[in-house]
C-alpha cells in the first residue's frame, strides 16, 4: 500500500519531488524518485511496507531487462503463484520477496495480457523505455485510486490523489459540484476539478509524448442473466471462494487484524480469518455513546465467540468532530459520507497495534443488504409503479411526520435525465433532490452516475439487481472504497477487502435473486454461510450500519461548525452556492426536521473544503 506519482513534460525534473512528498501520508517508510531526463519524464513513490520490508521492495523499480520502469500502489495476492509460473518458464532472477518485482516481470513477459491473471487491488504506472509509452492501469473494482490530467503548462500528471496537482490547482468542474450535492461524493470519470480525471475501475490508459488516449476497458462486471444453481451448491462455492480470498489476503510481513462492526459482512470475514489464524486475531470496533447507534456489544459478542484479541474504542462526539477540520486535507475532493469519522477513528486505533486490516466492504452491494433495493422492487410493481399513485401518495405523506415526508421525497419523480437508481440512492441517503441541487448550484446534476442507464442485458434483471449494480459501479468505488482508502492511508494503515475478490464478485453477480433476498431476508446466502461459523442468534436484529448520530452532533456538540460553515455569510464567498437556498435547509433542520441533517452536512463539508483548497 503506497502512493504513486508521475509527470511527463517540461516541469518533470523540478516537480516530481514535491508531488511525491505530498503523498507522504500514504507511505511513511520510503520515498523514491526516478527521473528520465531525455524524455522529460519522472516517476515517484511513497512506500508503506507490508511485504518484504527490506530496501529490495522500494520503488520506482526497473525490470530485469531494463526496458520497463514501474510505480505501483496495492497488493497482488496471487503473486507467489505468478512467480512460480515465471520461474517454471526460466525467469529465476528475483532479487526480492515482494509482489512488486513479480508484477513488473509479469508485464515484461506478457504485457497487458498479464491483467486477467492478477488477483489484487492496484493502481499501476509502467513506462516502456523502448516504445516510449506510459501505461496507467487500475484494478477491477476501483479499490485503489488513480487520477490523471494535463496541467496549464502542458505537463501530463498522474497520482494517487489530487495533491499531485496542488501547485497547478485547475478550476472547479461545475458538473461535479452539482453531482456532489445529489450523491454526497464526486462520481465517475470526472473529478472536482476540470481536466483532472479518475481512471475508471477496470480500465487502462495509454500515454505517448505526454498525451493520453481514451481509457479502454480491460475488465467489467459481468451482467449476464442469473443462472440456475442449487442453494447447497451455491453455498459450497461461496465458502470455497471466500476462504481462498481471505487466505490470500492474510499473507503479510507485518501484524494484521480485522475491522469488526458486529454486522454480517465483517463478522464473516473475521470468522474465516480467525479459523485460519487461530485464537488471538486482533479485532477492532467503534462504540457510539448513543445507544441507538451502538453495535459494539454485538461486535464484542462475536469477538468472544471467535476468541479474538478485541479492542473497542468509544467514539465521543468531541473526538469525532476533531476530524472534521482535517477532512479537506484527507479527502482531496469534497466527501460527505459521515461514516468517514468512525472509520478514521478506528483506523487510528488499529494502527497502534497493526499495519494491515481486513474489512467487510462489498457484501451489501453483492448480496443486497440495503433498504434501497426494497424501494427499487416496490416502485417497479403495481400500484407503486403508477405515476398517479406515486404522486397522490407523496402528497398525503408530505403532511405526515418526518419519516413519512422522507418517503414523499422519494416518491416524487426525478427530473428528466436523472436515473431512477440515482434518485432512489440520493433520497435513501437524505440528500438533495435534483431540483434542489438546481436551486442551490444553478445546475441539474447530469454526470455519468446521475444520468446512469442500465445496459440492455442488465435490463433483463430485476429492479433490485439494477439498483445493486448501480451501487457496485458507483457508490462502492466512488464513496465506500474512497472512504476506506483515505481513512486508512491517513493513518498509514493498509486495508484489504476479501469480498471484492473478483472471483467472488463474478460469482455473486450471477446468482439468482432468491439466493440474495428470500422471504424478506436480505443477504440470504451470505448469512447462511455466516451461520456455519457463528450462531445465528448473534445476528437476529435490524441492520444498522457503520454510522454516527450526526443529526444530534450538528444540533449540539458540532453546532459551532454549522454556524461557521453553513450559517456564516463568509462561508459563501466562493459564490458557487445560493446562500438563501442553503439557509432554507438549515432552518428546516433547526425547526425540527431532523431528516435534513445530511443536507446541512453536505453544505458544511463543501464550504469547509472550498475554504481549505481555494
Amino acid at each position: 500500500m503506497c502512493g504513486i506519482a508521475g509527470i511527463w513534460g517540461p516541469d518533470a525534473a523540478d516537480c516530481i519531488e514535491a508531488m511525491t512528498q505530498g503523498l507522504k501520508h500514504r507511505g511513511p517508510d520510503h520515498q523514491g524518485v526516478l527521473r528520465i531526463p531525455e524524455r522529460n519524464l519522472a516517476l515517484g513513490h511513497r512506500r508503506l511496507s507490508i511485504l518484504d520490508l527490506s530496501s529490495a521492495g522500494n520503488q520506482p523499480i526497473q525490470s530485469h531487462c531494463r526496458r520497463f520502469s514501474m510505480v505501483f500502489n496495492g497488493e497482488i495476492y496471487n503473486f507467489l503463484d505468478l512467480k512460480q509460473g515465471l520461474q517454471d518458464q526460466g525467469h529465476s532472477l528475483f532479487h526480492s520477496r515482494s509482489d512488486t518485482e513479480v508484477l513488473l516481470e509479469m508485464f515484461a513477459v506478457y504485457g497487458l495480457d498479464m491483467l486477467p491473471q492478477l488477483n489484487g487491488m492496484f493502481a499501476i504506472g509502467i513506462y516502456d523505455h523502448a516504445e516510449e509509452v506510459l501505461w496507467l492501469i487500475r484494478d477491477r473494482l476501483g479499490i485503489k485510486p488513480l487520477y490523471y490530467g494535463q496541467d496549464a503548462r502542458q505537463n501530463f500528471r498522474f497520482g494517487s490523489d489530487l495533491s499531485v496537482f496542488a501547485d497547478a490547482k485547475p478550476e472547479l468542474n461545475p458538473e461535479s459540484v452539482a453531482a456532489f450535492f445529489h450523491l454526497g461524493f464526486v462520481p465517475g470519470h470526472n473529478s472536482i476539478r476540470k481536466g483532472i480525471l479518475s481512471l475508471p475501475p477496470g480500465h487502462v490508459l495509454k500515454v505517448q509524448q505526454g498525451r493520453a488516449s481514451e481509457p479502454r476497458v480491460w475488465w467489467s462486471p459481468p451482467m449476464h442473466s442469473a443462472g440456475s444453481i442449487s442453494e447447497s451448491a451455491a453455498l459450497q462455492t461461496l465458502q470455497t471462494l471466500l476462504e481462498s480470498s481471505v487466505d490470500a489476503r492474510l499473507v503479510s510481513d507485518v501484524p494484521f487484524g480485522t475491522f469488526l462492526s458486529g454486522g454480517v459482512d465483517s463478522s464473516l470475514i473475521t470468522a474465516i480469518a480467525a479459523k485460519k489464524y487461530g485464537p488471538g486475531l486482533r479485532t477492532f470496533s467503534i462504540a457510539m455513546p448513543a445507544a441507538s447507534h451502538n453495535e459494539s456489544v454485538y461486535a464484542e459478542a462475536v469477538a468472544r465467540q471467535l476468541k479474538t484479541k478485541h479492542t473497542t474504542f468509544t467514539l465521543q462526539p468531541d473526538f469525532a468532530l476533531e476530524w472534521v477540520p482535517r477532512l479537506p486535507e484527507i479527502f482531496s475532493e469534497p466527501f460527505a459520507d459521515s461514516s468517514a469519522l468512525p472509520t478514521l477513528a478506528v483506523s487510528k486505533l488499529a494502527r497502534e497495534e497493526v499495519s494491515m486490516v481486513l474489512t467487510g466492504d462489498g457484501g451489501d452491494e453483492l448480496f443486497w443488504g440495503y433498504g434501497a433495493y426494497r424501494w427499487a422492487d416496490r416502485l417497479s410493481r403495481s400500484p407503486w409503479s403508477n405515476p398517479a399513485f406515486q404522486s397522490g401518495l407523496a402528497g398525503l405523506l408530505s403532511l405526515g411526520r418526518a419519516r413519512e415526508r422522507r418517503v414523499a421525497r422519494l416518491l416524487r419523480p426525478a427530473p428528466k435525465g436523472i436515473a431512477q437508481q440515482a434518485h432512489i440512492f440520493s433520497q435513501e441517503q437524505y440528500l438533495f433532490r435534483a431540483e434542489e441541487v438546481a436551486r442551490l448550484t444553478g445546475r441539474i446534476p447530469t454526470d455519468r452516475l446521475s444520468a446512469w442507464r442500465s445496459s440492455p442485458v442488465l435490463d433483463l434483471r430485476s429492479a433490485p439487481a439494477r439498483q445493486a449494480f448501480f451501487d457496485l459501479t458507483g457508490y462502492l468505488p466512488d464513496d465506500l472504497l474512497v472512504k476506506v482508502d483515505r481513512a486508512t492511508m491517513a493513518n498509514s494503515l493498509e486495508a484489504r477487502v476479501p469480498l471484492l475478490d473478483y472471483r467472488v464478485v463474478e460469482f455473486a453477480l450471477g446468482l439468482p435473486d432468491a439466493l440474495k433476498w428470500q422471504n424478506g431476508h436480505e443477504k440470504y446466502l451470505l448469512k447462511q454461510l455466516l451461520y456455519k461459523y457463528l450462531p445465528a442468534e448473534l445476528f437476529q436484529r435490524p441492520k444498522w450500519g457503520f454510522s454516527v448520530p450526526l443529526a444530534s452532533w450538528l444540533q449540539k456538540e458540532g453546532k459551532h461548525l454549522v454556524d461557521q460553515w453553513v450559517l456564516d455569510t463568509d462561508a459563501y464567498r466562493h459564490g458557487l452556492l445560493d446562500r438563501k437556498e442553503s439557509l432554507r435547509h438549515l432552518n428546516a433542520f433547526r425547526r425540527g426536521n431532523t431528516l435534513a441533517y445530511n443536507r446541512v452536512w453536505l453544505l458544511l463539508v463543501f464550504n469547509q473544503w472550498m475554504n481549505y483548497h481555494e
